[in-house]
């Protein structure tokens, strides 16, 4: 937590998650799209990955968090992604077959 200056000029207490905590979450998304688990369905390890994503955005949204999640959510998009890219054996057009919806 620290005190910011907000544009009214007055101060405020901003509260966001570490950086350290970002990153735990950031290796467990990783350990969760590994190449050992393409075997895996697809329902299942998003269905998991869900939960800890959303468990994880319980627990740290509060305070000044938008910006934080919002990377975190662009790189657990971008994971998985890349992840169901490489299990269907894709070659072109990565973001055409996995758009963001």
């Amino acid at each position: 937590m620290s005190r910011r200056l907000s544009r009214k000029g007055r101060y405020y207490p901003h509260v966001e998650p570490s950086a350290k905590s970002c990153g735990k979450l950031r290796g467990i998304v990783r350990d969760l799209l590994n190449v050992r688990i393409r075997n895996q369905p697809t329902g299942e390890v998003v269905a998991h990955l869900n939960r800890v994503t959303q468990g994880w955005a319980r627990a740290f949204h509060y305070g000044n968090s938008t910006a934080k999640l919002g990377g975190l959510h662009r790189y657990v998009r971008g994971t998985l992604r890349r992840w169901l890219w490489r299990k269907h054996g894709r070659t072109l057009a990565q973001y055409e077959h996995y758009t963001n919806q």
